[in-house]
């Protein structure tokens, strides 16, 4: 009975000491646990220290930002007080200026206006003495035309040719139709007598060529020449070609050979 009683003993002990070893155990896996979660843990608490420091200099940076835009705006403040003074002067001296512009201005016009009269009325003596000048001019070239024309009158009128014979007067065409002077001389006394000039006129039935007299404006058609026979086509052929004078050609085209 009593060696029964002590192997129940026993095995109670091993039961006990089983029991506290999965007690131990359990406690060491609790313990690994709460050392995981310990880590984990100081890890949350790490990372909040350093968000937490992170977030007050962050705010720190904000808190000196702030103070920067407040000095700021109360600059700006200050700049925008002293430009609305500057307009403030600046509004008030254009004011004055504008009233000695319209001031200076009225002078200005007034001496301008002067100016202007007196410019005028040197135009206009200006323009008087032009005239009478015209005027002048005027006379002395009409005096100059009567005289030229007088002289050429004159000229016309004292070319004659003497008859040795009888001592009359003749005109040079007299005295080539009488034989007195040679042909030669005639067309020099009738050039003296005349200034002759070809030009070309337009008609109804075209253009034609024209001599000239410029002293007495008398016009003779070299066309009609040609049909009335004063002129033949191997003279003209002869003035073309330059072997007459227009003198030469002046003389038979106007029929006083």
């Amino acid at each position: 009975v009593f060696s029964e009683s002590v192997q129940v003993e026993k095995g109670d002990t091993e039961y006990e000491i089983q029991k506290l070893k999965s007690s131990l155990d359990e406690e060491n896996r609790r313990k690994v646990q709460l050392d995981s979660d310990i880590y984990s843990l100081e890890a949350k608490l790490s990372e909040m220290e350093f968000s937490n420091s992170k977030s007050s200099k962050e705010l720190d940076f904000l808190r000196e930002e702030n103070h920067k835009l407040h000095l700021e705006k109360q600059n700006l403040l200050l700049e925008m007080r002293s430009l609305q003074s500057e307009i403030e002067l600046t509004a008030m001296e254009a004011q004055d200026l504008k009233s000695m512009a319209q001031v200076d201005r009225r002078i200005t016009l007034d001496s301008r206006f002067h100016n202007l009269e007196k410019e005028l009325e040197e135009l206009k003596r200006l323009s008087q003495e032009k005239d009478e000048e015209i005027e002048q001019l005027q006379t002395r070239l009409q005096t100059v035309a009567i005289k030229r024309e007088q002289r050429e009158n004159h000229l016309r009128r004292s070319i004659v040719v003497i008859d040795p014979d009888t001592g009359k007067e003749m005109t040079p065409e007299e005295a080539h139709r009488f034989g007195l002077i040679e042909w030669s001389l005639y067309v020099k006394l009738k050039s003296q007598e005349c200034d002759w000039e070809e030009i070309t006129m337009k008609g109804p039935s075209g253009e034609s060529s024209v001599i000239l007299d410029r002293k007495s404006g008398r016009k003779f058609s070299i066309e009609d020449a040609l049909k009335r026979g004063r002129l033949t086509m191997s003279q003209y052929q002869s003035y073309l070609n330059k072997e007459m004078s227009i003198q030469e050609l002046a003389i038979l085209v106007s029929g006083q050979k």
